[in-house]
């Protein structure tokens, strides 16, 4: 399933851009390679994903795109609400590259999370939202930090 959708959304790019269908990607992706299921109310608040404990995942996917890639562009900022900030209990981060395939993951606990953004003097964890610049994530500290796990 997940090879079609990655093909179909390859082709609808093409046809229609831009078209945002990596968080869907990574999500399907991630819930297959972990194990994972997903809630059975579609736009469950806070979270994408449990484990059979019952922990919840939040699942945040970026891709880089070709046309983005050429004019040296970045991979965009991953921002956590409050609410998930609540709710998750692992951020799970999923990095494709621009035909849909995995070039990295990790899954990041919830402490390790908060221990990193205060390491970071992220300011922005008391306000609304909390703003993390993770990608590329082979390139980046979070992805090495002690108490992520990547994700092969």
């Amino acid at each position: 399933m997940l090879r079609d959708f990655k093909r179909i959304a390859l082709e609808l790019e093409e046809k229609f851009p831009p078209v945002n269908v990596a968080e869907h990607v990574g999500l399907i992706w991630a819930v297959d390679k972990l194990g994972l299921k997903t809630p059975e109310k579609p736009k469950q608040r806070g979270y994408d994903a449990v484990d059979q404990t019952g922990k919840k995942y939040e699942i945040k996917t970026r891709r880089t795109a070709k046309k983005k890639m050429e004019a040296g562009g970045k991979v965009r900022v991953v921002i956590i609400s409050k609410n998930q900030m609540r709710t998750l209990d692992y951020l799970v981060l999923v990095q494709l590259d621009p035909d849909y395939e995995v070039e990295a993951a990790c899954v990041v606990p919830k402490d390790v999370l908060l221990k990193y953004s205060k390491e970071m003097e992220n300011k922005e964890l008391t306000g609304k939202y909390l703003e993390l610049y993770p990608f590329p994530l082979k390139g980046k500290k979070l992805y090495s930090y002690p108490g992520v796990k990547p994700v092969e």
